[in-house]
């Protein structure tokens, strides 16, 4: 073969590769991504492997259906925020930018929910968060939605129980310095008439919790408002080696009967708004989710904000049916959803894409979470 031929050779070679694209092992995912953001390292890591498993366990219940129907599968790609917002941040325009996600499930504290929904907003993907509760969220964005009650609402129910239960008594919060912490105790105080109270603010890396109670004991203080999240458990634990003689009142945080185990017999008769979550109630009727979640897991609980993220995947399944949609087109249909069966209740979102559900009344008695 003399030159010509070789380049003619070639060049033939070349537009067959063009014409026919090699054939490997990698083929381009046909399924519906969805980003999760997740806080599955850091302090709050319990709470967010736990909506993890969560996740898994409810995506695969829901592609089994998706593909009797002919859907394609959703495909669930996790982020780690670390619990820090530039992490959080990065997550988003990672899911956004590379993955091309338009919806995210997340995240978990208000502080990065807030950093994102600006990001969500300009780039137009929804984000459902399912453990945010700051009132700053109710005006985050159009795109921003969540299937936690918003602090407003608890704040207020919360405020009605003090009225209820223990009206005129000495009052004292304790809370956790963060937006979560900040909202619930505004709203609280604002549907209170802001009356005068002692205010206890401690910081998110706070372990030592003996000179707040003492405080506490020293101003004659007949009830304490707390809102925290795993480190009441020293709190309560200190509060009876202390001797401390108060009526506590607690928010949906408690909700969480792993978190009261570790608590023991200290947290007796704290009341606290809940919203329809029986975990009984899904071992029975999600029975599939549920073997799902346990085999994930190892064992671990089910908690609350894992049965909210398993609520937001459910919703968007709902809404997201044979064929991928822009952000817009599944913002616009999740603002018509109402009562929706969740696995904690009947869910419809209001104007500002807050979620709107029943609430109940839970109290500790003997280390166990009851109705009152």
């Amino acid at each position: 073969m003399n030159f010509k031929q070789k380049v003619l050779a070639i060049s033939i070679l070349a537009l067959i590769t063009l014409a026919f694209p090699r054939c490997n092992n990698h083929k381009e995912s046909s399924n519906i991504k969805v980003g999760s953001i997740l806080s599955i390292t850091g302090k709050m890591s319990n709470y967010g492997k736990s909506s993890q498993f969560a996740l898994m366990a409810m995506s695969e219940v829901l592609n089994k259906e998706r593909e009797k129907k002919g859907y394609p599968k959703l495909e669930i790609i996790f982020e780690d925020d670390k619990l820090e917002t530039k992490d959080g941040v990065a997550a988003a325009n990672k899911l956004i930018d590379v993955d091309k996600v338009s919806a995210i499930i997340g995240a978990q504290p208000s502080s990065i929910t807030l950093a994102i929904a600006p990001i969500i907003e300009s780039k137009k993907v929804v984000l459902v968060s399912p453990a945010s509760t700051s009132t700053d969220v109710t005006t985050a964005g159009d795109y921003v939605f969540r299937t936690i009650l918003s602090g407003e609402y608890e704040g207020k129910v919360s405020a009605d129980l003090y009225k209820q239960y223990y009206n005129g008594k000495k009052l004292a919060i304790l809370y956790i310095n963060n937006d979560y912490g900040l909202s619930l105790k505004k709203v609280f105080l604002g549907s209170l008439g802001n009356p005068s109270v002692l205010e206890l603010a401690y910081n998110e890396t706070e372990t030592r919790f003996s000179s707040y109670l003492t405080k506490i004991k020293e101003n004659g203080i007949e009830v304490v408002y707390i809102l925290g999240y795993n480190e009441m458990v020293d709190i309560f634990k200190k509060a009876k080696e202390l001797n401390l003689n108060v009526s506590w009142l607690g928010a949906a945080q408690m909700g969480s009967q792993s978190l009261i185990d570790k608590i023991g017999n200290a947290a007796d008769g704290t009341i606290f708004p809940y919203w329809e979550f029986s975990l009984e109630s899904v071992k029975m009727n999600n029975s599939e989710f549920y073997s799902l979640f346990e085999k994930y897991s190892s064992g671990a609980e089910l908690d609350a904000f894992a049965a909210n993220a398993v609520d937001a995947l459910s919703i968007l399944n709902s809404v997201i049916k044979d064929k991928p949609m822009s952000g817009q087109e599944i913002k616009n249909e999740l603002y018509k959803v109402k009562d929706f069966n969740g696995i904690t209740g009947q869910l419809s979102f209001d104007k500002n894409g807050d979620v709107m559900k029943k609430i109940t009344v839970k109290t500790i008695k003997n280390g166990k979470i009851v109705n009152l």
